[in-house]
């Protein structure tokens, strides 16, 4: 996170929250996020640079998404019970869900306030609200155990990270004012990829561990694990005993190495990885009709588009 948009993110802090126990924790938590490698706010400000904006709200509009973008991780956390280092982890659990309240009223609260200042060609608040709405239904989708294929588990990170990924692209073009409908559906299918891309990245690293972000011991169903669901019963049955119930958890990681060395060996990762660079490939394509200014463009490719 830029040091300017974490100056930001604590003037909105102490705009609306004048408790001061929760506004600590509030800039504890916004200070343990900005030590991340965090690009949410830079997508946002790569996003309106390239697409030729200039707004002199560009910093506190990036706070915005990061605030956004760190009450999706701080709920996602609670509820998948892991990174437990994190100071929202370690806090009362009340405590880090005012939090997440928090961040999204403030959020939502100062983007009212800005959009008066935009052109007419602003932000529309009920779009803003809809792909965040877009993300919460993905992330239930997660969490509720409905996402039993392939098909389902694109569908869910679609909505999830995806809808993530496009609302903070949009605060990046919208906020310049732009109108052209095709560069807009560009940037938001670009995002969209983006997003797949990322969580399958994410989900093809947490298969191979076994901590509290494992996803094989919690049981997810990823792309990575749906391979292997499909290709190990004969040759290692276990992991598919552990998902349907017939063995503990407890026998399960019995042999922790075991499990680790088929998983590498699988090809479920190299799987995952090949999806993901179609969707790599599909977002570099995209954005080749974009008719985005330099460095910005370069620099957007260089953040979001690694290989």
């Amino acid at each position: 996170m830029r040091e300017q948009v974490r100056s930001e993110v604590e003037a909105v802090i102490d705009t609306y929250f004048k408790q001061g126990d929760l506004r600590e924790w509030l800039k504890k938590f916004a200070a343990d996020k900005a030590g991340e490698r965090s690009t949410w706010s830079d997508i946002t400000l790569l996003v309106h640079r390239m697409l030729g904006g200039n707004s002199p709200s560009i910093n506190r509009i990036g706070a915005l998404t990061e605030m956004i973008a760190l009450a999706a991780d701080i709920a996602d956390d609670l509820q998948d019970r892991d990174n437990t280092g994190k100071s929202w982890m370690l806090c009362p659990p009340d405590y880090a869900w005012n939090a997440v309240l928090a961040f999204l009223v403030g959020a939502l609260a100062e983007l009212g306030r800005l959009l008066p200042q935009e052109n007419e060609a602003g932000m529309p608040y009920a779009d803003v609200c809809r792909l965040i709405a877009e993300s919460v239904n993905g992330q239930h989708s997660d969490v509720n155990g409905s996402v039993n294929s392939e098909q389902a588990y694109i569908d869910m990170v679609t909505e999830k990270a995806g809808g993530l990924l496009r609302f903070a692209s949009y605060m990046g073009y919208a906020s310049t004012g732009c109108t052209d409908a095709p560069t807009a559906k560009l940037m938001d299918e670009v995002a969209c990829c983006i997003g797949i891309a990322s969580q399958i990245r994410n989900d093809a690293r947490d298969v191979v561990r076994f901590d509290d972000k494992s996803d094989v011991r919690r049981k997810k169903r990823t792309l990575p694990v749906f391979f292997l669901l499909k290709h190990s019963r004969e040759e290692f049955p276990s992991i598919a005993d552990y998902y349907e119930g017939r063995l503990s958890e407890e026998e399960f990681l019995a042999d922790t190495e075991a499990v680790a060395a088929y998983i590498r060996e699988s090809g479920c990762i190299e799987y995952a990885n090949v999806i993901r660079s179609l969707y790599i490939q599909r977002a570099e394509a995209l954005l080749e009709g974009v008719p985005a200014l330099s460095p910005w463009k370069e620099q957007f490719c260089e953040t979001m588009l690694a290989k």
